[in-house]
């Protein structure tokens, strides 16, 4: 279920926020500073990234933490 969870966030990461982040830093230029709504989206989907990180690396500390208390404990 965990393996599940993980893999349908990664992917959701991966996929979907990191190119709309990637397409979003792109259109910023050196020279001129972006309007406001773009900056607003770009650290929209920033937080929403960390979220999920956090998220997953929370998962991971779970299952890192149960695995070895589950085969000791049959």
């Amino acid at each position: 279920m965990e393996n599940i969870l993980y893999s349908l966030i990664n992917s959701h990461g991966v996929w979907i926020l990191d190119p709309e982040i990637q397409a979003t830093f792109a259109s910023f230029s050196p020279s001129a500073q972006p309007s406001d709504e773009i900056l607003n989206r770009f650290w929209k989907l920033r937080s929403l990234r960390k979220s999920l990180c956090q998220f997953c690396f929370g998962l991971a500390l779970i299952i890192v933490a149960i695995t070895p208390i589950l085969r000791f404990y049959k």
